[in-house]
């Protein structure tokens, strides 16, 4: 059974952007040259919540807990 913080952490969930970023041309080098990968990311994908537009986050589950905390 869903406790009323797991219940709350789902409905912020559903609030958070995904956005893109693409990596420049220079950038998709540098990491290229720098790691043993054949093939660089073109970009990645980073999570706001509308509460924490400053606030950038890697997933969305950290920008929902984030977005609780306020509160």
């Amino acid at each position: 059974m869903a406790g009323n913080y797991d219940i709350a952490l789902r409905a912020e969930m559903k609030r958070v952007v995904r956005h893109w970023q693409a990596f420049s041309t220079e950038t998709r080098t540098i990491m290229a040259s720098a790691s043993l990968q054949y093939r660089s990311p073109s970009g990645e994908y980073f999570y706001v919540h509308p509460d924490l537009p400053t606030v950038a986050f890697p997933r969305r589950g950290l920008a929902a807990k984030a977005a609780t905390n306020l509160c």
